[in-house]
């Protein structure tokens, strides 16, 4: 049996998982694959999907949304999903914002996309 192989098998396992254990095991599979892709240097290389209440606002964001161009960001994000992972520091189930203010606001305060998102937000950290 070969690498990919046994990959397939233990996919297939987790896909056996409840979904917070399932959600929980791709994204650890994703900072492993991470630490040994020559992009790794690059945040976007790995996004995971935390739960949202993992996620804070940062306290300085100078960009100022009118209400018609959130409408239109909330639009966009319910028929084409989350396009870029919202950018952050932090560790250990703490990240705050850095880029994606406002799609971190549409993802929390959106009904319709925090269920289909399951509660959970697309992030990249910028320091690992």
């Amino acid at each position: 049996m070969g690498v990919l192989d046994n990959f397939k098998a233990a996919i297939d396992q987790i896909a056996e998982l409840p979904e917070a254990e399932r959600i929980d095991a791709i994204n650890a599979i994703k900072l492993m694959l991470h630490e040994i892709s020559p992009f790794k240097t690059e945040p976007v290389d790995c996004v995971l999907w935390v739960p949202s209440d993992e996620v804070v606002a940062n306290d300085y964001n100078p960009n100022k949304v009118a209400p018609p161009e959130m409408r239109l960001l909330e639009l966009s994000i319910k028929e084409d999903g989350y396009t870029q992972p919202i950018v952050a520091f932090g560790r250990n189930h703490h990240y705050e914002v850095v880029d994606g203010f406002h799609r971190n606001r549409v993802g929390k305060e959106c009904p319709a996309i925090r269920e289909r998102i399951r509660g959970y937000l697309p992030i990249t950290i910028i320091n690992s």
